[in-house]
């Protein structure tokens, strides 16, 4: 796992690279506060 803290609101660049082989895994973003955490919503991801 990975943090990254964020200073203030806006639109950040993110770049992520990973395999998935046949449905076996998956890449999970997930948002909020220690211990407050849930899965980041579609609409908060846009692409170039």
């Amino acid at each position: 796992m990975t943090s990254v803290a964020v200073p203030q609101a806006g639109w950040y660049e993110v770049e992520a690279t990973y395999f998935q082989r046949k449905g076996s895994a998956c890449l999970l973003m997930d948002w909020g506060q220690s211990g407050n955490m849930e899965p980041v919503p579609d609409s908060a991801f846009a692409h170039k």
